[in-house]
């Protein structure tokens, strides 16, 4: 198991008790954080990016593009990868990998690289917040979820907030290399704690599918992948007049569909759909959606108003109330229902 603090202990369902389950959480929210940050520290310094390398304004914005879109075909994928190769050593995988892209990122000499640098950099990211929140659920006993979560919450949400500020400091005093730089630090003292403080992996027996579903992973690549470029360059190409995003989301419907009847089909697949069984984690996953929604519609229609300071009182505003609601849920026992 974990190394053991004094005044920590394990009941018999295997949560930990006493200061250890603290240092287990900050380990996860640090690394999970260090992920939230670099989807938005970037985006203050595009400018300069762009100045540095020669690049057109369409060009670097793939800089951000690549990211997300690496990042968001990686996270259905994270669970069965913990399973796979163990919570621990997958989540420890991920700062390494993490970290290095991020050193590449600082060196990259030309755009290409960089896009590429963070290409890695968001396949290594996508696993750290997904799988901070499992390594929470195992840490901490359903009573106490709630105030896991509520932590958890605070700081990844305010992430986003962090970044632009964090970035724009760095960018007018060191350059823009040193917004990827700056991970090493933190990149080093997470893995430091995670192979000290979090729990062993169980046995591969336990927990490791035998399996690969490689048709699941690419229906499901070309899906996401599809639908987070449409919606990251359909903008700049006007939409449905580009036949580039017509065919994006032609793709995009047709993977997704087959990805959702061969993920219900077989035994073992990479992203289990059928949970979505559970009333629950449904309704959960419904207002997640809704927020999301929420938010975005929150940013965009306050930043004629609100100018530069819609999208950080939003952040703060978000922060809160996400702290607001796991404290209810938990008061209420959704938490513990769903786990």
């Amino acid at each position: 198991m974990a190394t053991n603090i004094k005044g920590s202990s394990f009941d018999e369902f295997g949560y930990i008790h006493g200061p250890l389950k603290w240092a287990i959480a900050f380990t996860a929210s640090l690394g999970a954080i260090l992920e939230v940050i670099d989807t938005s520290i970037v985006n203050v310094a595009l400018t300069d990016i762009q100045a540095s390398l020669g690049a057109t304004v369409s060009e670097v914005g793939w800089v951000v593009t690549g990211y997300a879109i690496a990042n968001v075909v990686l996270i259905p994928l994270s669970a069965w990868l913990g399973d796979y190769f163990g919570r621990k050593t997958y989540f420890i995988f991920s700062l390494i990998g993490f970290t290095l892209a991020s050193v590449l990122c600082g060196l990259a000499f030309n755009l290409p690289m960089l896009v590429f640098s963070r290409i890695l950099q968001g396949l290594c990211g996508g696993g750290l917040l997904a799988k901070a929140q499992a390594i929470l659920f195992e840490t901490f006993p359903p009573a106490e979820q709630g105030l896991a979560q509520a932590v958890f919450g605070v700081g990844v949400i305010a992430g986003p907030a962090i970044g632009p500020t964090l970035g724009g400091f760095l960018v007018d005093g060191l350059g823009w290399r040193w917004i990827f730089f700056v991970n090493i630090p933190f990149g080093i003292v997470a893995v430091a704690m995670s192979v000290v403080f979090l729990p062993k992996d169980k046995d591969k027996s336990e927990t490791q599918s035998q399996a690969v579903d490689w048709f699941g992973i690419g229906f499901l690549v070309i899906a996401i992948g599809c639908m987070q470029t449409l919606l990251e360059e359909g903008e700049k190409d006007d939409w449905f007049s580009s036949s580039f995003i017509t065919t994006l989301a032609i793709a995009s419907i047709i993977g997704l569909g087959l990805f959702i009847w061969y993920e219900l089909k077989i035994n073992h697949p990479a992203v289990d759909l059928r949970v979505l069984r559970h009333r629950s984690l449904a309704a959960g996953s419904v207002l997640s959606a809704v927020v999301g929604m929420g938010a975005l519609w929150h940013t965009l229609c306050c930043t004629d108003i609100c100018s530069e300071c819609a999208a950080l009182y939003g952040d703060a505003d978000r922060t809160i109330v996400s702290a607001w609601c796991f404290s209810v849920c938990d008061r209420y026992g959704f938490i513990r229902q769903t786990v």
